[in-house]
């Protein structure tokens, strides 16, 4: 997932220990979560749904 990419690549090494998942509700979060959790095996999730997007990068 190319939003799990850029983060490991910003992190640049660092592991969270925690993390905010916002997506729109009708995404499929498991699927989601699957990746998550490959990418960081221990992180703390809270999550939420959004009808916008956020981001440092992209902007709001």
């Amino acid at each position: 997932m190319t939003v799990l990419r850029a983060c490991l690549h910003t992190l640049a090494g660092a592991r969270p220990k925690a993390g905010l998942m916002l997506a729109a509700i009708d995404l499929d979060h498991a699927l989601i979560l699957k990746h998550i959790h490959k990418a960081f095996p221990a992180i703390e999730l809270i999550r939420g749904t959004t009808n916008s997007d956020i981001s440092s990068v992209l902007g709001f």
